[in-house]
């Protein structure tokens, strides 16, 4: 459907968006050999409603792929159906353009009923690996990647793969400039190749260094040894015949396959170092329950404190409800695996249960800790170091939340979480404020927690902590291990900017922050030299976590698994939002809150307020 909106003629609104015709015609402007540009809206014979563009070109100047060229200055929904090159633009009696005396177009139809086909060999392999990022088939040259689904972990990933396949270090902001594969080819056929040394494996030796993720969780355990808020519990539930064995020894050719689950931690000459054991044996308990109620009073005894001197950072259960139905408990500590890596651990264990051999592993993740350590001692970091000093200079803002508590003195992560729901009507409204601003759906959930935030503060200076997944390399595909950094996302939810013009800046700041990522925070920390209080988290109080939602049933043999929830009481922020995007279009927001500090019932409030807003 189209509608004509107030008294504005050239603002549209085609298949549920608003589109401003001027903007499509001052983009046409800008580029370079074209004189004049006007856009309509028509109706083509079956019905449908289509963009039609017009321009006249500048003299001597040559065939211009004016589709091309526009991709990355406008989002796919404003792209124009047909092109057409005119000599003059007609014009009415008083000079102005007439937009009825505009011809048919040269030639019309949506250019995405069928996808136009790769021309290079480079188009080729683009699409090749499109489709495996996006896991669909039919992909056309001037397909929208984000109108695909994709979004920024995916669009890591598919940066990831170029790098692999292409051996060219494309920024993932230039996914977000040329987000069809068209204007991406052109994009890295003016690219050089990029020399970054790759990732070899160490030599062998007693002891490696940390990684700068593992140094920073390494201290924050030192100031809470016996707290268990960097353990990763997890259970999978399991309906069916179990094989106990073949369960045993799946388990088994993962530790044996991944270093990681055999690293411990040791001083020396009071610098932390990794040390890899070449066997480790884990602590395998097995009890029975009487109701799947008590599942959560076995977590509470199974989840503990580790040691870091001592390997395996590991431990597991097996806890049977009757003979068709157990629950397998993992508990394993943050220092040697990541959210991704339990994904990998979770996607591996149930191949081998299944007779799969999963591929052998080129590298393993003390390779990187000791790449990581080179690279930064070479320098290669100081342009993302000079990014952040810039970003956070000056006087940095304190948080200032309205405490039902006291603040602690000492570092206190006791804390619970809340879960709530956006609507699917809401959902679907973001996806299209999304569609309309060329945002995803985490620069819209930044925007919004910032300004949610600032609310409850007063504050219009806002940091919020968000995390950086780290594995920007292809070849760490498959490694277990902490990779995750943390970017401090400052923003300013200032009262006379409209949303439109914020989220804007929210945008330009999360596409510099991911070019940035991989800069250590803590290294970060003591070059601001902010001050450190002992009872708050350096730089900011607040984080957002977007994640992909970890539900999930897998068959195997006479078996299927499941995923299956766990009460969280712990917080290592004031307040963090972890929001997850279902399948039924709803998103789940699980504000976890530090229980020290505010009573359930405020945390409720405000969720309703977050709703609200």
């Amino acid at each position: 459907t189209i509608e004509y909106l107030g008294r504005l003629d050239h603002q549209v609104k085609v298949r549920g968006f608003r589109i401003e015709l001027g903007e499509i015609e001052s983009a046409l402007r800008s580029i370079s050999g074209v004189k004049d540009a006007a856009a309509i809206i028509r109706t083509t014979a079956d019905g449908e409603q289509e963009l039609a563009a017009y321009v006249v070109l500048q003299k001597e100047t040559g065939r211009l792929d004016l589709h091309r060229t526009l991709a990355g200055k406008l989002p796919a929904y404003m792209m124009p159906d047909s092109f057409t090159i005119l000599p003059n633009m007609p014009l009415t009696t008083s000079g102005k353009l007439d937009r009825s005396g505009l011809p048919e177009p040269a030639h019309s139809g949506r250019a995405d009923v069928t996808p136009k086909a790769p021309r290079t060999l480079l188009e080729t392999e683009l699409v090749l690996i499109w489709q495996e990022v996006l896991k669909r088939e039919l992909i056309g040259i001037r397909d929208d990647f984000f109108q695909l689904g994709g979004q920024s972990l995916k669009a890591a990933a598919l940066v990831s793969k170029i790098y692999q396949r292409l051996h060219v270090q494309l920024p993932i902001r230039d996914v977000f400039s040329y987000p069809t594969i068209e204007s991406m080819a052109g994009a890295i056929e003016q690219m050089t190749r990029d020399i970054c040394p790759e990732i070899q494996p160490a030599p062998e030796k007693d002891l490696y260094p940390l990684s700068f993720a593992q140094k920073r969780l390494y201290a924050l355990h030192q100031l809470a040894k016996d707290n268990t808020s960097y353990n990763m519990p997890a259970a999978l539930e399991l309906r069916g015949k179990l094989c106990r064995k073949r369960l045993k020894e799946a388990f088994a050719t993962l530790i044996d396959r991944h270093e990681a689950l055999r690293t411990s931690f040791v001083l020396q000459n009071g610098e932390p170092m990794q040390r890899i054991a070449s066997a480790a044996e884990v602590k395998w308990t097995e009890l029975h329950i009487q109701s799947e109620d008590s599942l959560n009073e076995v977590m509470e005894s199974f989840v503990q404190p580790f040691d870091l001197e001592r390997a395996p950072l590991i431990r597991v259960c097996l806890a049977a409800l009757n003979k068709d139905r157990h629950f397998f408990l993992l508990d394993m500590h943050h220092l040697i695996a990541d959210g991704m890596s339990m994904s990998t651990f979770i996607r591996e264990f149930t191949d081998i249960y299944s007779g799969k051999e999963p591929p052998p592993l080129t590298l393993q993740y003390k390779d990187f800790a000791v790449w990581q350590n080179e690279q930064f001692s070479a320098g290669a970091f100081g342009s993302q170091k000079q990014y952040w000093l810039e970003v956070l200079k000056g006087t940095l803002p304190v948080l200032d939340l309205p405490l039902d508590q006291k603040r602690p003195l000492l570092p206190d992560f006791s804390g619970d979480t809340l879960t709530t729901h956006i609507d699917r009507e809401t959902g679907a409204k973001l996806r299209q404020l999304m569609d309309e601003t060329g945002s995803t759906l985490y620069m819209v959930l930044l925007a919004g927690f910032s300004i949610f935030l600032s609310k409850l503060s007063g504050q219009e200076d806002i940091v919020i902590g968000s995390p950086a997944h780290g594995r920007e390399r292809a070849e760490l595909d498959g490694v277990i291990g902490m990779f995750v950094n943390t970017m401090a996302m400052r923003s300013k939810p200032e009262g006379n900017k409209t949303v439109r013009t914020y989220l804007k800046e929210i945008k330009t700041l999360t596409l510099e922050a991911v070019d940035n990522q991989y800069y250590p925070f803590e290294e970060l920390v003591q070059h601001l030299d902010a001050p450190r209080e002992v009872n708050r988290n350096p730089l900011f109080d607040a984080m957002l976590v977007l994640e992909n939602s970890d539900d999930f049933k897998m068959e195997l043999p006479e078996l299927t698994l499941l995923s299956h929830k766990l009460p969280y009481h712990s917080s290592k922020f004031d307040l963090t939002l972890h929001a997850e995007e279902q399948d039924d279009g709803t998103i789940s927001c699980h504000f976890e809150y530090s229980t020290a500090l505010f009573e359930k019932a405020t945390v409720a409030r405000w969720s309703d307020h977050f709703k609200t807003l």
